[in-house]
């Protein structure tokens, strides 16, 4: 008898930007570090550096704001997720912005 797997494979977000770090540590890094993705109906985010305040958003098609919150990234690998159970179908842009002008974003698709 063969078992049948349930597990939901998690579908990369591809993020693009830049996070600019305090003007005493600036520099050009072309990595990310912030990575996300989707497992069943939540979006998972992992940041691999310390980055400090991030302010996370989602925007549905039209541009109106369906989440946003605040993270304090004081630790390597540190993660926050959310549900998005309850986004309609549809395509939405994931913002990551912090108060030194750094803009990181990407799409994903809700079906």
């Amino acid at each position: 008898m063969c078992a049948m797997s349930t597990q939901i494979l998690r579908r990369p977000i591809i993020l693009d930007g830049e996070i600019i770090e305090e003007e005493a540590s600036r520099s050009i890094n072309p990595l990310i570090p912030i990575s996300a993705d989707i497992d069943g109906t939540t979006l998972f985010i992992e940041f691999t550096k310390v980055i400090g305040n991030v302010d996370i958003t989602v925007k549905d098609d039209t541009k109106k704001e369906v989440y946003s919150s605040s993270v304090d990234v004081t630790a390597a690998n540190q993660a926050t997720s959310f549900s998005i159970a309850d986004l309609a179908p549809g395509t939405y842009l994931l913002e990551f912005t912090n108060s030194n002008g750094g803009y990181v974003y990407g799409q994903f698709i809700v079906e």
